[in-house]
């Protein structure tokens, strides 16, 4: 337990930051929502040699791999746009292709059960939050959705008076299409005829730059899986765990 004796203006600045951190995160996963992946890294991420990205398959580290996974992103988002302006022409009549941006996509986020832990320095903050979404798109075999829990960690540290994203974790503990058994084995439909075509055009994501596996998604297969740290108070960012590699 921590043994500082804060001033009531200090506990009350600690409070902001804790607001500020859940109102980033919230903007962030409404990013993303709206399919605004080419913007990501500016808005929300530190200007840092060593920001990292951790998704189950392993870490993407440095701003050029972080910017290299978001870029994917917003290329095969463009992709499906433009696939969907030609293959149903009638119903985006007159929209430009800017305002059909994602069209189609719908990823959301369902941040819950934040754990907030602010340094006693008041230089970095660790959070832990609980994710309950659905991830629906545009697929080679049409329109379909996928169940996504899991949860989301991060080390945000403070940078020219703002706090920034360091180090993110964005975690599935579970990915599966709506309507199914999770806890049978399952394949994706075959492609359909509309959408067929999609398979040649999206592009593959880029694969993380540092390949250690965080987190197996829920298979009947799967063995245990540790869950996630939760952030504990800390003096110094050197005195704790980082979200990152």
């Amino acid at each position: 337990m921590s043994k500082i004796e804060f001033t009531t203006e200090q506990l009350a600045d600690r409070w902001m930051d804790r607001r500020e951190i859940q109102n980033i995160m919230g903007k962030y996963v409404y990013a993303v929502l709206l399919k605004d992946e080419a913007k990501l890294v500016d808005t929300y991420w530190a200007d840092l040699p060593d920001i990292s990205l951790g998704v189950n398959e392993g870490y993407y580290v440095g701003p050029e791999a972080v910017r290299g996974y978001y870029a994917a992103l917003d290329e095969n988002t463009k992709i499906r746009t433009e696939y969907m302006m030609k293959t149903l022409p009638l119903y985006f009549e007159g929209k430009t292709e800017a305002e059909l941006h994602g069209v189609g996509s719908l990823d959301v986020d369902g941040l819950s059960n934040a754990v907030i832990e602010q340094a006693e320095d008041g230089q970095t903050i660790k959070a832990l939050w609980h994710v309950a979404g659905c991830d629906t798109n545009i697929h080679p075999e049409g329109p379909y959705s996928y169940w996504t829990y899991g949860y989301m960690a991060a080390d945000f540290i403070l940078q020219d008076d703002e706090w920034k994203i360091w180090h993110l974790q964005d975690i599935k503990d579970l990915y599966c299409p709506v309507g199914v058994n999770f806890a049978e084995p399952y394949a994706a439909p075959a492609p359909i005829e509309e959408f067929a075509g999609l398979a040649e055009l999206l592009k593959p994501l880029p694969a993380p730059t540092v390949a250690t596996p965080i987190h197996e998604a829920y298979t009947p297969a799967r063995g245990f899986q540790p869950l996630a740290k939760v952030p504990e108070p800390y003096a110094t960012f050197a005195d704790t765990f980082s979200y990152g590699v």
